[in-house]
Parts: C-alpha cells; structure tokens; sequence
C-alpha cells in the first residue's frame, strides 16, 4: 500500500528521518541520532575551547566552569524539551567525563 499525501498541490515526500532546527526526528519517536549528533557537537566545542584554555592558562577553574555553562550546555540541551523520557547518557558522558577530564 502506498500513501500519497498533497498538499497545495504538491506531492509531499514520506522520509525515514527529519531535521528541523538541529533535531533529527525519525519515524520511531527515537532521538539517538539526534543524541550522537549533539554530542559531536559538544565535543568539537569542547576541544575548541581546550584549545584556547591552552592560550589563557591564568584561568580559574570557577570560570572554567562558568564557561562552560555559557558555551556548552547550551549545544548539550538543544531540544532538550521534546525528549521525553529518551536515555540521553551519551550527552550526560560529555559533561561528567570529557570535560572534567579536559579542564585539569
């Protein structure tokens, strides 16, 4: 059986996965790939701003961490309101690991 659906004319395409504002939606309500997504993204950030810590060694850790919550949490929590009760222990490992291990 195929669905066909129209709208103002137009034959819209039926797809396995959709991006809409850097969140993968897929068919089956899953947001792995959105998690796996967000994570690459953090961790890119994260090197990025290890890099520059490398720059600045004067800074205090408080401040690291301020950053931090600034910088990352932000691309860690990028549509954190439409995952529901999805386990997201990939992003929770960027923050307990990654960064704690990058900082010191």
């Amino acid at each position: 059986m195929y669905i066909r659906l129209i709208y103002k004319e137009k034959i819209l395409e039926i797809v396995s996965t959709f991006t809409y504002l850097g969140i993968v939606f897929t068919t089956g309500g899953s947001f792995n790939i959105s998690f796996e997504m967000l994570a690459g993204q953090a961790l890119t950030a994260i090197f990025k701003f290890r890099s520059n810590f490398l720059k600045f060694p004067g800074i205090a850790i408080q401040h690291k961490f301020d950053l931090f919550d600034k910088l990352i949490l932000p691309i860690l929590y990028c549509g954190s309101e439409v995952w529901g009760l999805n386990d997201s222990t990939k992003l929770e490992g960027i923050q307990s690991c990654t960064f704690l291990q990058n900082i010191f």
